[in-house]
């Protein structure tokens, strides 16, 4: 008899826990913080001629560099501020030992295989303009 407040102690302790248990335990089923029908992942489908600060150009070239168009606003010596399509407009340093080039006009007789070209879209399939690179 020497065990039996012990063991009356334990029956409380059990019995409190399993009621303090129900009590606590959730109504509902499993929550998740996502959505668990959501279909599989797919790339996202990148807008033409939109970089990462978000001007209307060209994206990047085959190095990953930015490559943005816009018309010139403004120019100094070592910069030069330009407007996008859609009015962002931003101003960018010159380097010193950054190349200039004049586009000339050509025809469809310039386009051949192996050309490098960056193209205007103006559908998902149609070009507006076409701009040919000169070769490395």
């Amino acid at each position: 008899m020497a065990h039996a407040p012990r063991v009356v102690a334990g029956v409380i302790v059990l019995v409190a826990c399993f009621f303090g248990g129900r009590a606590l335990h959730p109504k509902s089923g499993a929550a998740y913080s996502f959505q668990a029908s959501a279909p599989a992942y797919e790339a996202p489908k990148s807008a033409a001629g939109v970089d990462k600060a978000g001007l209307t150009g060209f994206g990047e070239d085959d190095l990953g560099r930015t490559v943005v168009s816009g018309h010139v606003t403004a120019f100094s010596g070592d910069s030069i501020t330009l407007q996008s399509a859609s009015g962002v407009v931003n101003t960018i340093r010159l380097l010193p030992q950054a190349p200039l080039r004049q586009l000339t006009a050509a025809d469809r007789d310039a386009l051949r295989a192996g050309a490098n070209v960056i193209v205007r879209l103006s559908g998902p399939d149609e070009a507006s303009a076409v701009l040919i690179l000169p070769a490395q």
